[in-house]
């Protein structure tokens, strides 16, 4: 592997080793979620790297597996990419609408987490 999408997979590794490390706090939620987000983020990114892809600036999970998805020979679930994206938000900002402790949201976080 190239060491540059190697570097960006390690430091995936390093968000789903904290991620794991504070799922069990309700008060790291949303810190939980932000790592979740950033470990899908960096593999989409290290894979473009590998195959010579631009890296685009955004963080939406669902454009950046738009653009990698025909590389994958096995089903990407994109409702939950879209779910994490929208929880990715939530995680970084106050939001009055959604709390980010609900159950859905932590079973969705748990699952990016053992994904």
């Amino acid at each position: 592997m190239k060491a540059l999408p190697k570097q960006w997979l390690d430091y995936a590794e390093a968000d789903l080793l904290a991620s794991e490390k504070l799922l069990n706090d309700d008060f790291l939620t949303n810190i939980v979620a932000f790592h979740c987000h950033q470990v899908i983020e960096k593999s989409f990114k290290a894979i473009m790297d590998n195959k010579g892809l631009s890296i685009p600036k955004v963080h939406s999970l669902t454009k950046l597996y738009g653009t990698i998805e025909h590389l994958f020979d096995f089903p990407i679930d994109t409702k939950m990419l879209q779910k994490a994206d929208t929880i990715y938000t939530l995680s970084r900002y106050p939001a009055p609408r959604i709390s980010i402790t609900k159950p859905p949201v932590r079973l969705t976080i748990s699952h990016m987490v053992r994904a």
